[in-house]
């Protein structure tokens, strides 16, 4: 009797952990890192035609802005809605927000404003998202996710009133692409993380009567760590 049980407690074991492991179907995940973003490039018509004897478009100047990269924190909620074989779907909800840096614009030409100037920028990512994991009871699991939502982003008065728009803030939609490692640990519900993500949003300066950005959509690329806690 006794050696039937040793030969049958491990499988129950496995059995029981496998079992309470995707009763969790809940997590709460904290994770801090740093998000650059793309450059872009502007077209700017100034309001005044070219006198004479003046080349024409003199009143047509570029200007390159340049985001400094920033400290972005994100906070996610996700819930398990399927598994099948090694994979397991889940619907997570990822805010990501970077609460300040700075933006340097570059003038190429228009001795009238100087050479450049620097202003500062915040930014808020939501991004409903379905994430796709592989060998989720293993030690070390990998994810993919893929999602979409919305994007507010804002910039100093003194960029707003050069390079537009007019309103120092800005709503966009926001396409949300990346991956990453899960690393399970000693204590049963918590997990360390490492990802990356992209959101491809309208941010930046958008096009105007005056204005012709080059991208008009930019990258800003998530990269950081942390933990998550299943419940």
């Amino acid at each position: 009797m006794d050696e039937t049980q040793e030969l049958v407690s491990p499988n129950h074991y496995l059995f029981f952990t496998s079992t309470l492991l995707f009763s969790q179907k809940n997590e709460l995940s904290f994770s801090v890192g740093g998000i650059p973003t793309s450059d872009q490039r502007t077209a700017i018509s100034l309001l005044f035609p070219c006198p004479f004897p003046l080349p024409p478009n003199c009143n047509i100047f570029n200007t390159q802005l340049q985001t400094d990269p920033g400290v972005a924190l994100q906070v996610a909620y996700t819930r398990h809605v399927v598994s099948f074989g090694p994979a397991s779907l889940y619907a997570e909800f990822p805010l990501v927000g970077v609460l300040s840096r700075d933006i340097r614009a570059f003038f190429t030409a228009g001795p009238l404003l100087g050479n450049s100037f620097t202003v500062s920028s915040s930014a808020l990512f939501f991004t409903p998202s379905a994430r796709l994991k592989l060998f989720d009871s293993a030690p070390i699991s990998a994810f993919v996710s893929v999602g979409g939502g919305l994007a507010h982003t804002g910039v100093g008065s003194t960029l707003s009133a050069l390079v537009g728009p007019s309103s120092t803030s800005q709503n966009s939609g926001a396409l949300q692409f990346g991956g990453g490692l899960d690393f399970r640990t000693p204590v049963r519900r918590l997990g360390l993380r490492a990802e990356l993500r992209d959101f491809y949003c309208g941010s930046g300066v958008q096009p105007s009567s005056t204005t012709t950005p080059s991208p008009g959509r930019l990258h800003h690329v998530f990269v950081g760590g942390g933990a998550f806690l299943r419940f």
